[in-house]
């Protein structure tokens, strides 16, 4: 490996083009006496880890010191879910403090993204509300993520130009490593800082689907890229303590990394009266509605949210459960209601329409989030539980590590054994006995997120990075 990061040293210093590079570990001449491509395979970065060059001395540009271009996975308009809702909140409160903060998406997106290979061209930038978003598109075609060194090489090769006109003063890259890995090395390659944001590790996720793939040498290899990103980063950002505590296991100095939890638009969800109409059409008027809003994914333990509704069922006609989303699971979950014979006290509506989804929540009373003892709900903490607390709902999460540090028992939720339905049932009950204790909680859920979950004290928290870093 050292004649390789000799050789790769060399190459940076002479500024080679890195699309120059496309597989194995070492060099040697044709017999034209041409230089032979290089070779760099997974297994090579998983055994060595990632070859990031040296920081340049001086900045290539004068940086505009408030500028600062963001890596992403996805975004608005195309995309709504958590990632992008993040994205776009921060960088609205960012570009309010002060600073212009312009998305990237990252190279390929959005037409190497499920169902949409077919979608319409996009321009190379657009703006959505506030926001500047960026993309890095060179065609249609869709990019490879494999051999993962040479997407990165084509990843950075697509950003350097966009970086000289650009200018920033930092390059801030998001979940996942390719983000992390193009933003810290494109960075280097122009002497100027970078941020990796880790939002998730998506090894982890996977791993909490399939035990066996987590033992596997694939898990290894993106557990390694994952690290080498924040490692090679000037600063690290997570959004749990549980997220921040995995990657100083992996080796990412503390002392660099700074807490940016999830948070919600408290201007957008806030508590209205409650939809009597909706109420009716749902068949829920009258009842003391447990309401889940979310992606319907196995880990978020909604069978557990069913045999509770059961166990409920048998001795109660006062609540019904409404499941409002889609997801992987949706179907067996169904199936499962049915089974069990919960018509009557369990509705699917299905995926709403994003702007419905506040009419649905002024319908529903208790908001519980019975997420499983995995990893990944151990480390991630969902957005939804923001949203529920600022539309002043009561909430009820399992104990999993990531949900514990925002629930309070007795001050803005209450939280369950994790894993247990005898816990669940002893919490929703609870709340379906004493409504007054549910309004509390409600209320006292959305001046917390009020005090320190909005986007904007967030986007103070990046802001506060950015001063520390930037040229």
């Amino acid at each position: 490996m050292g004649q390789f990061r000799l050789w790769w040293s060399r190459q940076e210093t002479r500024r080679a083009r890195p699309s120059s590079i496309t597989t194995g570990a070492g060099r040697s001449a044709t017999k034209s006496g041409a230089p032979k491509p290089i070779v760099v395979r997974n297994s090579d970065l998983a055994r060595d880890g990632f070859p990031l060059p040296e920081m340049r001395a001086e900045p290539e540009y004068e940086p505009r010191r408030d500028h600062v271009l963001y890596l992403l996975h996805n975004a608005l308009p195309h995309h709504s879910g958590g990632y992008a809702t993040r994205t776009h909140g921060l960088l609205t409160e960012l570009g309010r403090l002060g600073w212009d903060v312009d998305g990237v998406t990252r190279l390929g997106y959005p037409f190497d993204m499920p169902k949409m290979a077919d979608g319409p061209d996009l321009p190379a930038r657009e703006l959505v509300g506030e926001v500047d978003y960026h993309h890095l598109l060179t065609g249609r075609q869709i990019e490879k993520k494999n051999p993962m060194f040479d997407y990165v090489a084509r990843y950075t090769d697509a950003l350097l130009p966009l970086a000289r006109a650009e200018r920033p003063a930092i390059l801030h890259g998001a979940s996942n490593h390719w983000n992390g890995l193009a933003a810290v090395k494109t960075g280097r390659l122009l002497g100027i800082p970078s941020v990796y944001e880790v939002r998730g590790l998506w090894e982890i996720t996977r791993s909490s689907r399939d035990p066996e793939w987590g033992r596997s040498d694939q898990y290894r290899y993106i557990a390694h890229m994952e690290a080498d990103a924040a490692r090679g980063a000037t600063k690290v950002l997570a959004i749990t303590q549980a997220l921040k505590t995995e990657l100083v296991e992996r080796g990412v100095d503390e002392d660099k990394i700074v807490l940016v939890p999830n948070g919600v638009d408290t201007e957008r969800f806030t508590p209205l009266p409650r939809d009597e109409e909706l109420a009716t059409q749902l068949g829920v008027a009258g009842k003391t509605v447990i309401g889940y809003v979310g992606t319907i994914v196995d880990y978020e333990g909604l069978d557990l949210l069913l045999e509770a509704a059961a166990a409920l069922k048998r001795t109660r006609e006062d609540f019904h459960v409404l499941i409002i989303g889609d997801g992987a699971k949706l179907e067996e979950l169904q199936a499962s209601a049915t089974e069990q014979g919960l018509g009557d006290v369990v509705t699917f509506t299905g995926r709403v329409p994003h702007e419905d989804v506040e009419r649905y929540y002024s319908i529903i009373d208790v908001t519980p989030f019975p997420r499983l003892p995995l990893p990944v709900c151990e480390m991630v903490s969902p957005l939804k539980p923001f949203e529920a607390m600022a539309m002043g709902k009561a909430v009820i999460a399992s104990d999993v590590a990531a949900l514990a540090e925002i629930v309070t028992p007795g001050q803005n939720g209450l939280l369950h054994e994790k894993g247990s339905v005898e816990s669940l049932i002893e919490q929703l009950s609870t709340l379906l006995d004493d409504h007054e204790l549910a309004q509390r909680l409600g209320d006292q859920a959305r001046d917390w997120v009020v005090e320190h979950r909005t986007w904007s004290a967030l986007a103070g928290r990046i802001a506060g990075v950015y001063e520390e870093i930037a040229s």
